[in-house]
């Protein structure tokens, strides 16, 4: 054997430990010996051979059974399932909880909303980073020290789906609008978009109704999510058509009101710094404006009580219909 198999069989055996490179390097001088006989008939044999055997590194782990990926197949899908649920649980939690405390700290709404993202991103890369360290380290135990994640069975496969996709995604729509428009509240009173001379903010809602308008947008907020999650468990019943046409009446008519007194509801600051002209009598625009915005409210919320009591029917049909 020439410098080049000494150098081969050298970079196999480098990195095994030493009570079994002795035997390591008579199974790979025999293995490169046994290549280059198989081709004689090249011009260069036992260049060919090497060539053939491929990296000494990746013969190495196929030797010692080391693995040659940060998380194998043998607790890859397990890693991947704690991911999930460690991303779209724990995180989303994290952001909310962070979000929620710096609203009531922060100087501004923007303020908290960017301390919560940057914790929020700190939070991801700890998220991904130990349970990766954690499962490399377990990738690399021997079989017998690994723990028992369970072998799979007919017994794990999930049910069906019990409910089709779009009311999961009118649930979560419901939910994700809900906590924006509590956003979109606290933000406009935080005043970002007019400031007045001293530096303080200008609110866009007239900061005497402040207090009754939130009050009632997070009871509705509230109200309507745990509504949207009662008849995503329960189903449309006539009892939820009924207070789905409470909770619209709950809207449409504090709504209807404060756009009527349109003086009371945007904060005449505000108004001024925009240069907004909001005087019915100088102003042609403003009230045809009010009529159309409470005309669309009520045709919005009438058909969403129309379409409750629909909903209501056909899961009552669907319910009775013989199997």
């Amino acid at each position: 054997m020439t410098t080049l198999t000494d150098r081969y069989v050298w970079a196999v055996v480098r990195t095994a430990p030493e009570k079994q490179r002795r035997e390591l390097d008579r199974e790979v001088r025999a293995l490169v010996t046994d290549a280059t006989d198989a081709h004689a008939n090249a011009g260069d044999p036992e260049r060919e051979a090497l060539l053939e055997l491929g990296d000494p590194e990746r013969l190495a782990a196929t030797y010692l059974d080391r693995p040659l990926a940060l998380i194998g197949p043998r607790t890859y899908l397990v890693y991947i399932r704690l991911l999930k649920v460690l991303y779209t649980i724990v995180l989303p939690i994290v952001f909310v909880a962070n979000l929620a405390v710096q609203v009531f700290v922060a100087p501004s709404f923007g303020g908290a909303l960017g301390a919560a993202i940057a914790v929020s991103v700190n939070a991801a890369v700890h998220l991904g980073f130990w349970p990766t360290l954690l499962f490399a380290v377990i990738d690399r135990l021997p079989a017998s020290r690994q723990p028992d994640f369970g072998s799979w069975s007919p017994d794990r496969l999930p049910d069906l789906p019990s409910r089709p996709r779009e009311e999961v995604g009118e649930l979560i729509g419901t939910v994700v609008f809900a906590v924006l428009a509590i956003g979109a509240l606290i933000w406009q009173q935080q005043g970002t978009l007019f400031r007045t001379d001293d530096g303080s903010g200008i609110p866009f809602l007239n900061p005497s109704l402040w207090g009754f308008i939130l009050t009632w947008s997070i009871v509705l907020a509230v109200a309507w999510s745990a509504f949207a999650l009662v008849v995503y468990r329960r189903g449309w019943t006539t009892t939820m058509a009924s207070i789905n046409v409470i909770l619209n009446l709950a809207f449409a008519v504090p709504a209807i009101v404060l756009l009527t007194q349109r003086t009371e509801l945007v904060n005449p600051a505000f108004a001024d710094a925009a240069g907004w002209q909001l005087d019915a009598a100088t102003q042609p625009w403003v009230v045809p404006t009010l009529v159309i915005s409470s005309v669309v409210i009520v045709v919005v919320c009438g058909w969403n009580c129309v379409d409750g009591f629909l909903r209501a029917r056909r899961a009552a049909r669907a319910t009775s219909a013989p199997s």
